[in-house]
């Protein structure tokens, strides 16, 4: 209790959170804890045992639901799957930084850029920050927005040349 309001810890919020959300809006809000609160799949699994929504929470806090922050970035993995392309993984750690996509067995980092989402100096910055540290890491890095969607053939060629092919 704080001054008379009930309180939780954030992995207990996500447990109670499991049963009633949707598993992409509960994917999110692991994300969000994630990067807000530092919150990590251990600390979450500690409190599971047989809660309901645990199976949902599960395959969220381990990766097999992937997390989606934007309808860009829904509309890139469907695209991808209607192209036969590998899934990446998304919205996940990298080296120190988040990233969009990535695909590490292939060593390809993609970020999707929408002017919503990267539309100040800091995200500006940030961008190119993410783009160093995935060459650093020796990943190819490749950019794409809305536009490249509406017309993804040049797109969905750059990913299949370092997912299926010789870089």
């Amino acid at each position: 209790m704080w001054r008379g309001i009930p309180i939780t810890t954030v992995p207990q919020t996500l447990v109670d959170l499991a049963p009633i959300f949707a598993l992409d809006d509960l994917a999110r809000a692991c994300h969000e804890a994630g990067v807000r609160y530092g919150t990590t799949p251990a600390r979450v699994k500690e409190l599971l045992r047989r809660q309901p929504g645990a199976a949902k929470l599960r395959a969220v806090m381990v990766g097999d639901h992937p997390v989606t922050l934007s309808r860009l970035e829904k509309r890139f993995l469907r695209t991808l799957e209607e192209a036969g392309l590998p899934k990446p993984i998304t919205n996940r750690p990298a080296g120190t930084r988040r990233v969009d996509c990535r695909w590490p067995e292939h060593r390809l980092t993609v970020e999707l850029d929408s002017y919503t989402f990267h539309n100040s100096r800091h995200s500006w910055e940030q961008d190119r920050l993410r783009e160093r540290k995935a060459r650093q890491r020796g990943d190819a890095f490749l950019r794409f927005t809305q536009a490249d969607l509406s017309e993804p053939a040049a797109m969905l060629a750059d990913i299949t040349r370092h997912t299926r092919g010789s870089r």
